[in-house]
């Protein structure tokens, strides 16, 4: 696959008030590093492979702390028919196994990532969003079993289903969301080009431990928090037969863009083209989907070394304002003990 490129995005993983890096010993780490852990459906069969924690700077607040890995679709290709060299079609029966990667940098100081497709039919960053929450589900339901077990136990028959749902109200199902970076200046510019707006929506999420801007969109995220957070916060806007007012829809998803935890639509018309901006990523609509993105310095990098450019490029995009630098809760109080004992608890030299 030529021409790669390393995209950036936002990864949220939240349990009730428990964001990322509270959950990472319980449920992060084991989630990537886990040897049994597989998704499946039908012959096909996502996994993580040859995941490291690796340190990418000598500084002493654990900021260059990140894992690495890539993760591998393996797949089961069905052939019934093919076009002979004598130009008739003829039926056969083959199967023929392919595995594509895509390889991941999890920033665990900030909760950003790059990704990178390394192959024709890898997997897309939605199926490593699906492939990690579904490990994460089966990690937090062997944890439940535990607690039941133990609480079967240690306490009367009377009591169980009691500490059983307090359990659960303090630890809930953890939730996966990634929302795609976006040049806050290059979609406002997209939209200001669009002659019509018929269709908008955003997808408001909760962060992990990053102080969002002062917008609509985290007045929205306080009201879902009041409401107690439920998986989804979407708001959508429609008029098939009049444009919305494309100036104002530019201004409010470029916040979108700004804020980084909110997933965005924009539908409308370019002259007589219909065009859609998003950054949402699909396995079947990458194409449509809006990020940042930078080319790959060498198309045969290693995880480490994609880790390393990415690093650099993620810092020099912040420079030159492409993105926002995210701004965290009480870094020295909570940010910074928490990845020096990710180091202490899990780093290998």
């Amino acid at each position: 696959m030529r021409n790669k490129k390393i995209q950036f995005a936002n990864l949220v993983c939240r349990s009730g008030e428990r964001t990322l890096l509270d959950l990472f010993d319980e449920i992060i780490h084991p989630a990537f590093f886990g040897e049994a852990l597989h998704r499946s459906y039908g012959s096909t069969t996502y996994i993580f492979h040859g995941v490291k924690l690796i340190n990418l700077s000598n500084s002493q607040d654990g900021s260059g702390l990140a894992i690495v890995g890539r993760i591998v679709k393996d797949e089961y290709l069905r052939v019934e028919q093919i076009l002979a060299e004598d130009g008739e079609l003829e039926e056969v029966d083959e199967t023929h196994r392919r595995s594509p990667s895509s390889i991941f940098v999890l920033f665990l100081n900030n909760h950003r990532m790059a990704y990178v497709k390394e192959n024709a039919g890898a997997p897309s960053l939605h199926a490593f969003a699906a492939t990690l929450e579904s490990f994460v589900k089966k990690i937090h339901k062997i944890i439940v079993s535990e607690h039941a077990r133990n609480v079967r136990e240690s306490f009367p028959k009377t009591e169980w289903v009691q500490k059983q749902k307090e359990f659960l109200n303090s630890f809930p199902l953890p939730t996966v969301d990634i929302v795609s970076l976006t040049d806050s200046r290059d979609i406002h510019d997209r939209i200001m080009g669009m002659g019509t707006v018929n269709n908008l929506s955003f997808d408001v999420i909760r962060q992990n431990d990053e102080i969002n801007p002062e917008n609509i969109f985290n007045s929205f995220r306080s009201e879902k928090i009041k409401l107690g957070n439920p998986a989804k916060a979407s708001f959508k806007f429609g008029d098939q037969e009049n444009s919305m007012n494309v100036p104002e829809v530019a201004v409010l998803v470029q916040q979108a863009a700004v804020d980084q935890n909110v997933v965005y639509s924009v539908e409308g018309k370019v002259g007589e083209q219909t065009v859609k901006y998003s950054n949402a990523s699909r396995d079947d609509n990458d194409s449509e989907m809006m990020a940042v993105t930078v080319p790959l310095d060498n198309e045969n990098q290693t995880p480490l070394h994609v880790a390393h450019q990415s690093s650099n490029e993620f810092k020099r995009m912040i420079e030159t304002g492409r993105i926002n630098d995210p701004q965290m809760h009480d870094v020295q109080g909570r940010i910074v003990p928490a990845l020096l004992g990710i180091i202490a608890r899990f780093f290998v030299q």
